[in-house]
């Protein structure tokens, strides 16, 4: 079976390509907990943050949504197998609400680059809707 994972490897770069102030970093982690708009359980807001601000690997110490979604399910394998599954499932769905599409290009230092480096069509598809 042959799977297309493109959308999703061009999300991710894109992803670990937009930086994150450490304010709008914690209110995402104080909507998903505090204001539930994440179905996780609330007792994990703080392994969240200190995992997004005090990373355990060189790799996430960047502050970029790829490292803040890095935190979220670092702390989630805290959990059972099935609400672990459930939370990340949902993750991705509460993150993409959050960091649209129009919003990393902002974050993105060259626009120009960020345009031609990104196959237009399938990243507009993935992220609908999309202001024009």
């Amino acid at each position: 079976m042959q799977r297309n994972f493109e959308p999703m490897r061009k999300q991710v770069e894109v992803w670990q390509r937009s930086e994150l102030t450490d304010v709008r970093a914690k209110v995402v982690i104080y909507e998903a907990f505090v204001e539930g708009r994440l179905e996780a359980p609330k007792h994990l807001a703080r392994t969240v943050h200190d995992l997004y601000f005090e990373p355990k690997y060189e790799e996430f110490e960047p502050r970029t949504i790829w490292s803040l979604s890095n935190a979220f399910t670092s702390a989630f394998k805290e959990l059972d197998p099935i609400p672990q599954f459930r939370a990340t499932a949902k993750l991705g769905e509460f993150l993409e609400a959050r960091f649209s599409l129009e919003e990393a290009w902002r974050c993105w230092p060259d626009r120009r680059s960020f345009y031609y480096s990104l196959c237009v069509k399938s990243c507009l598809e993935a992220a609908a809707p999309y202001p024009r």
